[in-house]
């Protein structure tokens, strides 16, 4: 953190009123509350940091969900060079995933302390979220056996 930056956050957060009447705590439980309203503890290196741990979570469900279901004949994989990797060994597909995963997110990490970094990060954990929410919606139609257009684009 710059050194003008710290001095100016440091006399707003003395300066920021607490939820609590002054005088009904020690001043070390007092400075701990401030920090904590302060929101110190999550600037952008870190918020990015909170997406990308998203992402690779979802991710990982994802590739477990692929894999699993790669198995049955009513699968299609809609992504054109998972779908060929996906008829080969599974390491290739296991690879190929983590590859693109590790790729994007050393490049974000790299260039976390700029604002555009933390957008991406953060639209990346969105569509992240996006892929779990079709993931659920396909086993929900396996589960209650009927056709949804979320899950088969061709039709019934």
């Amino acid at each position: 953190m710059h050194p003008q930056f710290r001095e100016f956050h440091s006399a707003q957060v003395a300066s920021a009123e607490l939820p609590i009447a002054p005088g009904t705590m020690p001043a070390a439980a007092t400075t701990v509350l401030r920090r904590a309203f302060s929101f110190v503890w999550l600037e952008r290196p870190r918020r990015v940091l909170l997406a990308l741990t998203t992402v690779w979570v979802l991710h990982l469900f994802d590739l477990c969900f692929t894999m699993r279901e790669s198995q049955e004949l009513h699968f299609v994989e809609l992504n054109p060079i998972a779908a060929k990797l996906l008829a080969g060994p599974e390491h290739w597909i296991i690879s190929y995933k983590f590859a693109l995963v590790t790729l994007g997110s050393a490049i974000l990490l790299l260039l976390r302390r700029h604002s555009i970094t933390e957008l991406a990060s953060w639209f990346l954990a969105a569509v992240s979220v996006y892929v779990a929410a079709r993931w659920y919606v396909y086993f929900q139609c396996l589960i209650d056996d009927r056709y949804s257009p979320f899950v088969a684009i061709g039709g019934p």
